[in-house]
């Protein structure tokens, strides 16, 4: 960092009102379109010294023997991760910062192979993968959320809403324990009446 810019960034993303590391406060915005505020908690961001622009990083640990490319995975998390530094860009833009169209995720991978044994300590391979930030779709996506949010009727349900699994699972749970202790209750009622 140079010490002027250096300045600048501290004093608007690490102050007492806007920690970027903080959950509950990050970096703080308003959506143009809805007028909700929003906000998310960095990882960290660098400073390219060639355009002084912010550069998006966010920290990822892992463990596997094949490392995949975020930004090809057809996986819903690996999708959630660029979800996620493209919104931390867009909360920066709002801010009146320049930010880099390049975001990083530094990955920690403990998948070393080459170690035998744990003798109190996990060998971790470093990787840098970097993703074009993308950002001109997210107020759409929060206009959406808002109608959502507004709306008296449920949204359909995602085979990949991990929420809704959950709840589906715990449904069941619940409706199988039900029917169960109704069970049980049947069986006591008979073995009272015998």
């Amino acid at each position: 960092f140079t010490p002027n810019t250096q300045s600048a960034i501290s004093a608007c993303l690490v102050g007492s009102e806007m920690c970027i590391r903080d959950s509950f406060s990050g970096v703080r915005a308003t959506s143009k379109k809805t007028g909700i505020e929003i906000y998310g908690a960095l990882d960290d961001l660098w400073l390219n010294k060639d355009t002084d622009e912010i550069v998006v990083l966010d920290y990822k640990a892992t463990s596997n023997k094949n490392l995949e490319d975020y930004t090809t995975s057809s996986k819903h998390y690996h999708k959630g991760y660029l979800r996620q530094l493209d919104f931390y860009a867009y909360l920066l833009q709002l801010n009146d910062f320049k930010v880099h169209d390049t975001g990083y995720w530094l990955i920690c991978n403990a998948a070393d192979q080459s170690q035998m044994s744990f003798d109190k300590k996990v060998n971790f391979k470093t990787t840098l993968l970097p993703y074009k930030l993308k950002t001109d779709y997210i107020e759409d996506i929060l206009v959406d959320l808002k109608s959502c949010l507004d709306s008296d009727k449920y949204p359909q349900s995602g085979k990949d809403c991990d929420n809704c699994r959950w709840y589906n699972e715990k449904k069941k749970l619940g409706d199988t324990i039900r029917s169960n202790q109704n069970t049980d209750k049947k069986n006591i009622s008979k073995d009272e009446g015998n």
